[in-house]
């Protein structure tokens, strides 16, 4: 695991985000089937999400930068590329 990867985890742990509002993925070849977002990419590699209403406030995964933020109905998914 590199540094970015666990850091991303360790601030979801701390968050205390439960598991309908995170998750782990490899290789999604479309975000609009797999996530239901406004945006249509291609997910390579090994990534970690998090669904984050507009106001939601995390003291700590607000601290780690997200790759990519696409849009899920009224709420953002995080995502960071973890390889």
């Amino acid at each position: 695991m590199n540094a970015f990867a666990f850091k991303v985890i360790d601030a979801i742990n701390r968050e205390g985000i439960g598991n309908e509002a995170w998750g782990l993925v490899e290789e999604v070849d479309d975000t609009v089937a797999y996530f239901g977002t406004r945006e249509e990419i291609e997910l390579k590699g090994q990534w970690a999400y998090v669904y984050a209403d507009k106001n939601d406030f995390f003291g700590y995964i607000d601290k780690v930068e997200p790759t990519r933020v696409l849009h899920v109905e009224d709420c953002q998914l995080l995502l960071y590329k973890l390889d």
